[in-house]
């Protein structure tokens, strides 16, 4: 249902835990079809802080929060899961998530 409006390619490393120092560590890259619309919001963060996102991005993949998307050259961070899309079946068909 979506893969047709999905006509961009974005990279994403899925988050896979921390390293030995505490830092984030990411799965290999991976070449998925996205739709990356730029539109800027204030969501409020966990701690109920303000986070200024930088675009919605839609994805057949399970991309989660504190995953990173690059497109055009540039790393985002996934800071919200904004929709999860499933049919009639409740089959996920693909996520909707913003970025910063």
């Amino acid at each position: 249902m979506i893969a047709g409006f999905l006509r961009q390619t974005c990279t994403w490393e899925r988050r896979n835990g921390e390293d030995a120092w505490n830092h984030p560590a990411y799965d290999d890259p991976e070449e998925i079809s996205c739709r990356w619309v730029r539109k800027s919001r204030v969501i409020k963060g966990l701690m109920g802080e303000d986070v200024q996102t930088s675009a919605e991005v839609m994805a057949q993949k399970p991309v989660e929060e504190h995953d990173r998307l690059a497109f055009e050259g540039k790393s985002f961070l996934v800071v919200s899961v904004a929709t999860t899309f499933v049919d009639a079946g409740g089959n996920v068909l693909g996520r909707k998530v913003l970025v910063k």
